[in-house]
């Protein structure tokens, strides 16, 4: 059996594709809380820019702010399997209480967890160019909709802050932006696992 030297040279380059690749892929695995895949749109999350074009493509499209200003996170993450994963195809770390049930740290904000929650990290979904919905469901079992906005914002009443421009989120003015602090465990809920 003989082999060109033009058919070598195609298995070659095809080697070194398929070797580039892997490598690629091993660089860009980061350990996660989550064993599932973040995102499973045919076009990486990171292709998208804008909130536009995530959400245009049915992706979901995440914003993550502080009390004190900060964005943490303002950016396409696929398609993830709930709300979590989510904030872990952002990068960001997901700190628990003892109990193991509610998210108390987001990207390691606060710096410990509270004991006390007279502020917590609030839960959103919003279509864009919509209002804010506070999550009735905790991250762990909410399903992101394809074309939506997940939202977090720290803070005792606060919605979530970073996007500009026409698909930015309302406010309603009809209810209330966030449960209520003096009810502690209930609005804790909606970040349980």
């Amino acid at each position: 059996m003989s082999i060109s030297k033009k058919s070598l040279g195609r298995r070659a380059a095809a080697v070194s594709m398929s070797l580039v690749a892997a490598a690629s892929l091993a660089g860009c695995s980061g350990s996660s809380s989550s064993s599932s895949s973040p995102s499973s749109g045919s076009a990486s999350a990171s292709a998208y820019s804008t909130v536009e074009d995530c959400t245009g493509a049915g992706q979901v499209w995440l914003v993550v702010s502080d009390d004190e200003g900060r964005v943490m996170a303002n950016q396409c993450v696929g398609t993830p399997e709930n709300g979590t994963a989510a904030l872990e195809s952002a990068g960001l770390a997901i700190g628990r209480d003892s109990s193991g049930q509610f998210i108390c740290q987001i990207g390691d904000y606060p710096s410990e967890c509270p004991t006390t929650y007279d502020k917590y990290w609030n839960y959103y979904h919003a279509e864009p160019s919509g209002t804010w919905i506070y999550s009735q469901e905790g991250a762990d079992t909410f399903k992101p909709e394809a074309g939506w906005i997940e939202g977090w914002c720290y803070g005792s009443t606060c919605t979530p802050e970073g996007i500009e421009g026409d698909a930015a989120p309302q406010v309603s003015s009809a209810e209330p932006a966030t449960g209520d602090a003096s009810e502690s465990p209930s609005a804790a809920e909606s970040t349980a696992a």
